[in-house]
């Protein structure tokens, strides 16, 4: 098992003591191998064990799917992105019972980094105006796995939806935090979930 720390000096990620600076493959490309992606550079890949999706590199909506061994992942560090599952209320046996089992079923997987938590939980795009989770939902969750494995950080994904001060208030829920890149659309480039036609980001025409 790896031990991961954050440096309070220079808040670098530290991997058994030494610093690592993760460079993250979201999701594996159709026909691709964890082997190529670590030969294109990548040295961490995410591992989606909760939530909706495809199951192409092993993954399931029911995060029955176990990490890919030591030997497929190579010198590959994995982060596991937990969904709902992190977002607790004091009722919710049934996500704190999935949440442990999966924890302490990866936790001492040598080739786990880090744990991600529920993403863009300040952003609904059905609803601007509200959030998906609350602050308080991830504090819970976070306290909770935490107490099962002290030894790797939790990190946050946000949508730049946001004052940075609402999503300031999501600290509490995790140890790494940043915001999803989602820049101007260039003239001609396929449109994504991460630009809307009304935030005055997108690019309709080169004259633009």
């Amino acid at each position: 098992m790896s031990v991961v720390t954050i440096r309070t000096s220079d808040n670098m990620v530290l991997l058994d003591g030494r610093p690592f600076f993760a460079i993250q493959c979201r999701h594996l490309p159709e026909g691709g191998t964890w082997s190529a992606m670590s030969q294109t550079g990548f040295n961490c890949l995410r591992h989606r064990l909760f939530g909706a999706g495809d199951d192409r590199n092993g993954q399931t909506s029911g995060g029955q799917a176990a990490l890919p061994s030591p030997d497929e992942l190579g010198d590959l560090k994995v982060c596991v992105y937990l969904w709902n599952r992190m977002a607790l209320s004091g009722d919710d046996n049934q996500h704190a019972e999935e949440l442990a089992v999966a924890v302490r079923q990866l936790k001492d997987h040598p080739n786990l980094l880090s744990w991600e938590t529920y993403n863009e939980p300040a952003w609904r795009p059905d609803a601007p105006t509200s959030v998906s989770v609350s602050p308080e939902q991830l504090r819970t969750g976070y306290k909770f796995l935490k107490s099962i494995d002290p030894d790797h950080p939790v990190h946050l994904g946000h949508s730049a939806s946001a004052t940075v001060e609402a999503l300031q208030s999501y600290n509490v829920g995790c140890d790494i935090v940043g915001c999803n890149p989602y820049p101007v659309l260039p003239h001609r480039i396929r449109p994504h979930i991460g630009l809307r036609p009304s935030d005055g980001r997108a690019l309709d025409s080169p004259d633009q």
